[in-house]
């Protein structure tokens, strides 16, 4: 069991908490994170880790207001075994339930009841008191994946719809491209206006660089030329993607420097 010190955490300013776990397997002291988002009066937890720690404990150390828990899909290492922690000590956990079935089947024997989860709608508002977030469905890497949008300070937490520099959309859950490509172009007209927004990723530790606006526009297009033929990818080169997704290829453009997708899984 890890402990409460493997889970790190930084205070990102403007009443934001990162907090990140390593991946000892892979040799990274962060890998996945999670953020604590403080209002006035009200606190929202995006995602919860994979390991098995004290991740309450932290969340207390930083703050004493009521908090809920958001997930941004159903994968393991976001919707970890914390969360039956979390549940025990009275937080209420949000998530798309379309991912239910993508949670049980990563988290196996330590999967919660589908009756433990709340859902979340599009349009979803959490009021933490002189802060809202709103809840924008974003199905493509998972079917009930979203990102949650902070519109006053521009500010997104992505979990891994928008990746954190390199992308998964060749899982055989994954949509196919050519509907993805119609979520993106919501999306990007969702943040036309926020032309100062800074996006948070759940692995914060592979961005290259600031994650903005651009970063929307980029993955839009790259996803419009790989449906329409213009851009087509080559094979990935990393081991352990190729030995669980052959097919695998991968494309860039702009700030989007690593985008996977399965070529058999452009046309819906």
């Amino acid at each position: 069991m890890q402990n409460v010190e493997s889970f790190k955490r930084q205070d990102m300013g403007n009443g934001i908490w990162r907090i990140s776990e390593g991946n000892p397997w892979a040799g990274l002291d962060e890998y996945v994170d999670a953020y604590l988002v403080c209002g006035e009066e009200r606190a929202v937890l995006i995602d919860s880790l994979m390991g098995e720690g004290n991740l309450y404990s932290i969340i207390r150390e930083i703050t004493q207001l009521p908090v809920d828990v958001v997930l941004t899909h159903g994968h393991g290492d976001h919707a970890g075994r914390e969360l039956k922690n979390l549940i025990d000590h009275g937080l209420k956990v949000y998530m798309k339930l379309d991912d239910y079935e993508i949670y049980t089947g990563m988290s196996n024997k330590d999967a919660l009841s589908r009756e433990s989860f709340l859902e979340l709608n599009h349009g979803q508002v959490f009021d933490l008191g002189n802060r809202e977030l709103e809840i924008i469905e974003l199905p493509g890497h998972t079917p009930g994946s979203i990102v949650v949008l902070d519109r006053k300070n521009q500010l997104m937490f992505s979990g891994d719809s928008l990746g954190s520099g390199t992308i998964w959309m060749q899982l055989p859950h994954s949509m196919p491209l050519e509907e993805y490509l119609g979520v993106l172009k919501v999306l990007e007209r969702e943040v036309a206006d926020l032309d100062d927004l800074v996006i948070y990723p759940g692995h914060y530790y592979q961005m290259r660089e600031r994650l903005d606006k651009q970063y929307v526009t980029d993955m839009r297009v790259l996803t419009e030329n790989l449906v329409s033929g213009k851009t087509r990818g080559i094979p990935v080169e990393d081991k352990g993607t190729i030995e669980r997704f052959p097919n695998t290829l991968h494309a860039s453009l702009g700030a989007m420097y690593s985008y996977c997708y399965n070529p058999d899984n452009i046309m819906k």
